[in-house]
């Protein structure tokens, strides 16, 4: 999920809460989490810049690509 989207296009609450009872109803609804502040860290490398736009993510199940953007 990205944090990067215009306040007059986010979702509010209601409407989160009706998107995830709609994943779990079609079953595909695996998880998720809000991605808080961190560090980025490599033990070969020089760690890369932390991409600050990422706010969270959902995992559903789905047969394909095509199939997890209907669900959504």
């Amino acid at each position: 999920m990205h944090d990067d989207v215009p306040n007059e296009h986010r979702r509010g609450e209601d409407e989160w809460t009706a998107y995830f009872a709609k994943l779990r109803e079609a079953g595909a609804f695996e998880g998720g989490s809000a991605i808080g502040d961190g560090i980025c860290a490599s033990k070969s490398a020089a760690p890369t810049a932390i991409t600050r736009q990422i706010a969270g993510y959902i995992r559903i199940r789905a047969e394909n690509l095509n199939a997890a953007r209907e669900t959504g």
